[in-house]
């Protein structure tokens, strides 16, 4: 693939929407990721009304928890995002190979930071998930996929009312009842992304959709491992079924974390 101002290295991984690909700059040299669409039809454009909003949100949100971005350009059939490349792999990377309890809270404090960075400009991310969460270094993660982002103050929806968004195991259940999600939906994924963190595994599962999204619907919180049962009240705080049970802000949420290093003593 050509791309103006890059040499493109290699495919690091295909979506329905968009591939990314590892390339340098031409002038710099520097390792960056390009996030690509292909505008074959009319079909896509849709998609790349979608594609110009993920720029747009992530180029007004400077917070080093959030992934800088470089540029928006154009091909004669294709647009592209430039933007910073992670070199030290995901947090769905990093659970499978134990995230121990300081981390998990220090990841938390650094992914609600970045978060609330988002919030703040009112955008809901709408798809919180391990594999949307980023290492630019061994202890540094940061926000990234805007694909499916919500902002609240523009007047175009680029989703069809009823329609579902996010990713199954993640969501919460708002969204799943196809009502309108905000930021506390974001804060619910949060609390899934933690106790996987803490566990290995997500809070709720099942044998077929269906049942795991009924269990997000009616199925109590799950009680964490004596081992880990600190963690017990920010579960509860981000899991709460009710939207106005949970943490109500990132703000909420970090004090929580502060006291619950208080009580491991970190």
């Amino acid at each position: 693939m050509n791309v103006p101002g890059y040499e493109v290295e290699r495919l690091l991984g295909q979506g329905n929407m968009a591939s990314a690909y590892l390339a340098r700059g031409l002038a710099d040299k520097r390792r960056i990721v390009l996030k690509i669409i292909h505008l074959n039809n009319q079909l896509d454009r849709e998609l790349l009304k979608r594609f110009i909003q993920e720029y747009k949100i992530i180029a007004r949100v400077a917070h080093p928890n959030v992934i800088h971005i470089e540029e928006r350009g154009f091909g004669s059939d294709f647009a592209f995002i430039a933007m910073e490349y992670c070199a030290f792999g995901s947090l769905k990377t990093r659970i499978k190979q134990g995230v121990k309890l300081h981390e998990a809270l220090d990841f938390l404090k650094q992914i609600a930071a970045g978060l609330g960075a988002v919030h703040d400009i009112g955008v809901t991310h709408r798809d919180m998930k391990p594999a949307n969460l980023l290492f630019r270094d061994p202890q540094s993660i940061v926000v990234t996929d805007f694909g499916v982002a919500k902002d609240l103050g523009s007047s175009e929806s680029l989703t069809a009312r009823g329609s579902f968004v996010g990713s199954l195991y993640y969501c919460s259940p708002e969204q799943i009842a196809r009502q309108n999600s905000g930021p506390l939906s974001d804060l619910y994924s949060l609390g899934v992304i933690l106790f996987q963190m803490v566990t290995g595994s997500p809070p709720f599962t099942g044998k077929t959709a269906g049942e795991v999204m009924e269990a997000h619907l009616h199925a109590p919180i799950p009680r964490l491992p004596a081992s880990v049962a600190v963690m017990q009240p920010l579960i509860d705080g981000l899991l709460a079924k009710d939207a106005s049970d949970r943490f109500q802000t990132t703000a909420e949420l970090v004090s929580g974390i502060a006291w619950t290093a208080q009580r491991l003593r970190l």
